[in-house]
């Protein structure tokens, strides 16, 4: 009698245990699908991050034209500047080549903080600084500086 309560008590804990392994996943079977899963945000998410964060040509352009008009005044020692006008889709360059704004026509334009005329220009110093600006573009694209940071950002 005791070995056939013993049976039964095995059969029946055999029984439980088949029946919990059934509801759920193991350990390994979740940590293959996150490796899965990982493994393809790696390969989509370069996409993603070049799409979103060279899209913006005008910000592109800018951040170019700071790059080279700084090492062009630190080289010459004295400062160089391009020149906008309001109403214009092009820019000129300190050597004279000019630019098409990707944006559109320049609608408006702030200087160091003061609203600025028709022409404008920016200003770029040997020692590694240039004007503050933001800049309004027809397509609604506005470009802010940070001369502190070298940077140019859409907004």
């Amino acid at each position: 009698m005791v070995r056939r309560a013993a049976r039964i008590l095995t059969q029946t804990s055999k029984a439980l245990n088949n029946t919990y392994r059934k509801k759920g996943f193991t350990l390994i079977e979740i940590l293959i699908v996150l490796i899965i899963v990982g493994l393809g945000f790696m390969t989509i998410a370069p996409r993603f991050a070049e799409n979103t964060i060279l899209s913006d040509k005008t910000e592109v352009l800018f951040q170019e034209i700071i790059e080279n008009h700084l090492k062009e005044a630190s080289e010459l020692n004295v400062q160089v500047f391009i020149t906008l006008s309001k109403g214009s889709y092009t820019v000129q360059m300190s050597n004279g080549d000019k630019a098409s704004l990707p944006a559109g026509t320049l609608q408006d334009a702030f200087i160091n903080d003061e609203r600025t005329g028709g022409s404008l220009n920016i200003y770029f110093y040997p020692d590694g600084i240039f004007d503050q600006f933001v800049l309004k573009f027809s397509d609604g694209t506005e470009l802010e500086s940070y001369p502190a940071l070298l940077k140019v950002v859409r907004r």
